[in-house]
């Protein structure tokens, strides 16, 4: 049989070893950060200023130099500079941002080239695809597509599209006003198709919803799209299929409506992607004019919820300001969050507002009072802005007093501990407001010299064996102070005794016996008697009730036996207290 061997370094050569490793690792991930950075770098130009950023969503977008023929992949806000050729593939959506404020999406499966010109002036020249210019907050762009020239003017949204195969280039205008090159004015609504003769035609003309758009909701039903078209300066008297599929090739079809002498029909449709297509249903269409598709993205963001603090939580304090961590759930497609509080419900002037990017917050400056807080989402999506605010909600934050003593619960008063158990414990009534509780055990009533002081999170100690062996057989006071998170510490409890002994003391009535009986008569006869390891004088107790709140007879006596009572007829209980008014002990009661 071989014999199993095992590697083992030598003591001399462990540490080189694990030197030589440590070296190796460091040294990868250096070079790891070295190419990423030489890799982005490749990204940026070091002598032009860009134009323009870009973002994407599902997958990434392709950029191209000018002056290179290498396709680079992006990452999000990469630089876009004058004449870069963006490319975007199947499920990509790439969104470029110029310094003026203009807004060009791109869907998938798009190309296109972007400048700005010696005077300032922006252009996109598209070569297939589908893409929208935004220029509500700036002064406009010229698209081109084929020979198709466009003037997007300030405050104009627009889409146009381009099959690759195709000739013609749709185009809607979704708000504002635009020009073609042969001075034809497009304004809000319009929708048509423009061939490179600039021949224009407006047959079937759908104005929503615009080519990709994005729909954003805020409801847990489904959202209701509007599709509005129309034929030029004709009725509409031809019967049309509205087909929604969740495929390009309309192989899942969602929904299919037959619509005659109709302008607009509404349908609810779910969150999600999906595609649409508009035509003839008794002249099937020969040319893009006669027909009309699109893609429609459906966005469902719910108001966020909050979590924390929760409607109605009081905090308290004493000298510093709590730090409160407000939690909300997210919103789809947020990018950010406004945080508000106010002292009024309406959030009117608010105390505090802040913009987040992350669905919490930490206030640790707001002083004692009562305070409601929102959170209103930040989408980018249509430019929507700040909207869809969730419910208001209320807290407090109380400033306290001093902090209260806490409550001793065991042992009892003037009760005993045997030092020979294998547990011995203190505790007290936990506090709210408690962070940590200091005790303090000592053979002197005032708490001097403590022999045992220990600090604990708990409401309980339990005595380890050292601390137990500097309890001699005797009597000890012990106390417990709060402190709070500030570190504020509250006056210590009234001190309680207790009776340290090695052993368990022996307390214990004989007769008469549980559920005795005597005849009156006899009672002054009857001798009661018990057992007992107490060497001090201990009384006989008799009440008329089980909780010996009515005590009918008392007596002390440094026997273990007493007789001569006197009682009337009725139901009694009795036992035997031990007290030497600094340790008291009673048996348990028994009724007769």
């Amino acid at each position: 049989m071989k014999k199993k061997t095992k590697f083992k370094l030598k003591n001399d050569l462990a540490v080189p070893f694990w030197i030589s490793v440590s070296v190796c690792l460091l040294c990868a991930f250096v070079n790891a950060e070295l190419f990423y950075k030489s890799f982005f770098r490749a990204l940026s130009k070091m002598n032009e200023e860009p134009i323009a950023t870009i973002t994407f969503k599902y997958k990434t977008a392709q950029r191209k130099f000018l002056e290179r023929v290498v396709w680079d992949r992006l990452r999000q806000n990469s630089p876009v500079y004058n004449g870069d050729t963006i490319h975007t593939a199947d499920l990509s959506e790439a969104t470029i941002w110029f310094d003026d404020g203009t807004v060009l999406d791109l869907s998938e499966n798009t190309m296109a080239q972007v400048f700005r010109h010696t005077d300032g002036s922006l252009a996109a020249d598209m070569e297939s695809g589908t893409a929208t210019v935004d220029s509500s907050e700036s002064t406009g762009l010229t698209l081109t597509a084929a020979n198709v020239s466009v003037n997007v003017e300030a405050g104009t949204k627009i889409s146009a599209s381009k099959e690759e195969k195709a000739s013609d280039v749709n185009l809607t205008v979704q708000k504002g006003s635009a020009q073609l090159s042969d001075g034809k004015e497009l304004q809000a609504g319009s929708s048509l198709a423009v061939s490179e003769s600039g021949e224009t035609k407006a047959k079937l003309s759908v104005t929503s919803p615009i080519p990709n758009q994005k729909i954003l909701y805020h409801s847990e039903e489904e959202c209701p799209v509007d599709f509005e078209w129309n034929f030029g300066d004709q009725d509409n008297e031809e019967k049309l299929e509205l087909v929604i599929s969740t495929d390009k090739d309309f192989r899942h079809k969602v929904q299919t409506l037959t619509l005659e002498n109709l302008k607009r029909a509404t349908v609810n449709l779910p969150k999600g992607n999906f595609y649409w297509k508009l035509a003839s249903v008794d002249n099937p269409p020969a040319a893009s004019a006669e027909s009309s598709s699109g893609k429609i993205q459906i966005i469902q963001a719910l108001k966020p919820q909050l979590l924390t603090p929760a409607a109605e939580y009081s905090y308290q304090y004493r000298t510093k300001t709590p730090s409160i961590r407000f939690i909300w759930t997210e919103s789809d497609t947020a990018t950010a969050y406004n945080f508000a509080i106010a002292n009024n419900p309406q959030m009117e002037n608010p105390l505090i507002e802040q913009r987040s990017s992350s669905s919490s917050i930490i206030i640790s400056t707001l002083p004692e009072g009562h305070y409601y807080w929102q959170v209103t989402p930040y989408y980018v999506v249509n430019r929507t802005g700040l909207a869809n605010p969730s419910a208001v909600s209320r807290f407090h934050i109380n400033q306290q007093g001093q902090l209260t003593a806490p409550e001793l619960l065991a042992p009892a008063d003037r009760d005993y501990i045997n030092k020979k158990r294998s547990k011995i414990s203190l505790s007290w009534q936990m506090e709210a407001e408690a962070s940590s509780y200091k005790i303090i055990v000592s053979a002197n009533e005032d708490l001097r010299s403590p022999l045992i002081e220990r600090q604990t999170s708990e409401n309980y100690i339990t005595l380890n064996r050292g601390e137990v062996g500097k309890l001699k057989d005797g009597y000890y006071y012990w106390a417990v102070s709060q402190i709070d998170s500030e570190g504020n510490e509250s006056a210590r409890s009234e001190p309680r005794s207790f009776y340290a002994v090695n052993g368990d003391i022996e307390q214990r009535t004989l007769f008469p016996p549980e559920g005795y009986k005597i005849w009156a008569p006899l009672l002054t006869d009857t001798r009661f008697t018990w057992k007992t390891n107490i060497d001090f004088s201990q009384s006989i107790q008799i009440s008329s009730d089980q909780d010996f709140n009515r005590i009918v007879y008392e007596a002390n006596t440094p026997n273990t036996t007493f007789n001569g009572i006197k009682l009337d007829e009725g139901t009694y209980w009795w036992r035997i207290k031990a007290d030497n008014g600094t340790f008291s002990h009673t048996s348990s009661a028994k009724k007769t």
